[in-house]
């Protein structure tokens, strides 16, 4: 897993990338191969949004959240995103037990 963060109109924070490297750990159980997580935090109009854009080795999923609290976003952007990686992974293994089924 590749991890790249970065911060616009925020100061970069050792605690807030350590949080995040923590939480995006949790995105390895869902891949066997190699994947990139590209993770955005901003701050807009005293709101903290986090945006994260997963590439994978044959798919993108990307993720938003915005709340007051950025610690907030970045667990709502998890959230989102292991609903998604999920789902993905549902839809993967529905297309290959039809194949096998198809076949006997």
């Amino acid at each position: 897993m590749e991890l790249k963060v970065n911060f616009t109109n925020l100061d970069p924070s050792p605690a807030v990338e350590s949080v995040i490297a923590e939480k995006a750990v949790k995105l390895k159980k869902y891949f066997e191969g190699k994947f990139h997580v590209q993770w955005n935090c901003t701050v807009e109009k005293g709101t903290h949004h986090s945006n994260v854009t997963l590439h994978g080795a044959h798919f993108d999923i990307n993720a938003h959240a915005s709340d007051d609290n950025l610690y907030k976003t970045i667990d709502h952007v998890l959230e989102k995103l292991e609903k998604q990686l999920l789902k993905k992974k549902e839809t993967v293994t529905n297309k290959h037990h039809e194949k096998v089924i198809n076949r006997a």
